[in-house]
């Protein structure tokens, strides 16, 4: 039952993740980051200048970054309501989830099941996209 629900609660991660574009968004991150970076490095622009794109580029990285941070609240959220429902229609299973939840076992035992979550939902994909 215990794996069940943890894979339960790896499909709504990952279909979260996907579904907010989290991705997409880290990397829109990351690239405003290298374009300040690269203003910083022009030999071309005045200081007064880098200053003024430095303050946008800032602002735009800030906005992005408080977005990501909020889309990972809400996905952390969801899955805490998850598990408190089931707590509350298994009170059994509390004890035994906050004892295995953090243990080397359940680790690696999540991760796999993830990737091939991952894997078979690509395949999926694919084929109805072929078709």
């Amino acid at each position: 039952m215990i794996y069940v629900f943890l894979f339960l609660l790896c499909i709504v991660f990952i279909e979260l993740f996907i579904f907010l574009n989290l991705r997409d968004q880290t990397m829109k991150i990351m690239e405003l980051s290298q374009a300040a970076k690269k203003i910083i490095g022009s030999a071309e622009l005045s200081d007064d200048e880098k200053e003024l794109q430095i303050r946008n580029k800032s602002l735009e990285i800030f906005k992005a970054t408080i977005s990501l941070t909020a889309k990972f609240f809400f996905i952390f959220f969801v899955l805490y309501l998850i598990y408190r429902i089931v707590v509350l229609g298994f009170p059994a299973l509390e004890k035994e989830l906050s004892e295995y939840w953090l243990s080397l076992t359940a680790v690696v035992t999540l991760s796999i099941m993830s990737l091939l979550y991952l894997w078979i939902r690509n395949v999926i994909r694919q084929r109805l996209y072929f078709y």
